[in-house]
């Protein structure tokens, strides 16, 4: 006969290993070892979220008091921010980049129009840095028109590291002219293939595509192509 004491261990047992189950699949219970949390302060290496000061990761750049990130907890108490969650915009340090993938051209027509391979999108009220690089090919007849489509409202300026035009007043010199980041500038075919680089700052008020736009400066002549591994990078610094 079962004594009524084992029916009780065994009923005991039970329940026991019945609430286990249950903790175990229950954060309620079992405790999550992450979170989220807002950022409230930034120290060296640090930041304070909802209170806890927690040890940034490498990964986590550029902190903002706002920034919306993911904490979590070591089993000796140590809090470590592991970064920033995905907000409705690109938060800061966030690098736009494309690079062409195919050719495109020849191009002979003077009217600007949209690279197929070179565009990104930027958030609104944002500041970034502009990086390009251009690969393409012309002919005296054929010198290239390169510039930018902006956001509506976008501002800032630009500079590119090549020669002037061929069809200009002053040949093999280095136009390095500030332009306005929506107007267009014209540089020389003074090589076979020529590569010129680009630098510059955008700043906008409304978010939208950015995109590079180029044509051949004079219609005629062998055209202008712009060839693979050409690239444009932003980054975003306010």
């Amino acid at each position: 006969m079962t004594s009524s004491h084992g029916v009780n261990r065994d009923l005991v047992a039970a329940l026991k290993g019945q609430s286990k189950r249950a903790g175990e699949q229950a954060p309620s219970v079992r405790g999550a070892d992450w979170r989220l949390a807002t950022v409230t302060a930034i120290g060296a290496g640090t930041v304070t979220a909802d209170g806890i000061v927690c040890r940034r990761m490498e990964t986590y750049r550029n902190p903002v008091v706002g920034d919306v990130i993911v904490i979590t907890q070591s089993s000796s108490g140590n809090w470590l921010a592991a970064g920033r969650t995905a907000g409705d915009s690109d938060g800061l340090g966030t690098v736009l980049f494309k690079r062409k993938t195919a050719d495109t051209g020849p191009r002979t027509s003077a009217t600007p129009s949209t690279d197929p391979h070179l565009a990104v999108t930027l958030a609104a009220n944002a500041t970034y840095t502009l990086d390009a690089f251009a690969k393409w090919s012309g002919d005296s007849n054929s010198d290239v028109n390169w510039g930018w489509n902006v956001p509506s409202g976008a501002s800032g300026s630009w500079v590119c590291y090549a020669d002037g035009t061929l069809l200009s007043s002053i040949p093999s010199t280095v136009r390095n002219l500030d332009t306005g980041i929506g107007s267009p500038r014209s540089y020389g075919a003074l090589a076979s293939v020529n590569g010129h680089m680009m630098r510059g700052t955008v700043r906008t008020t409304t978010g939208g595509a950015f995109s590079v736009t180029w044509s051949s400066q004079t219609a005629g002549g062998t055209g202008i192509t712009v060839y693979t591994d050409s690239w444009i990078r932003l980054e975003r610094v306010e």
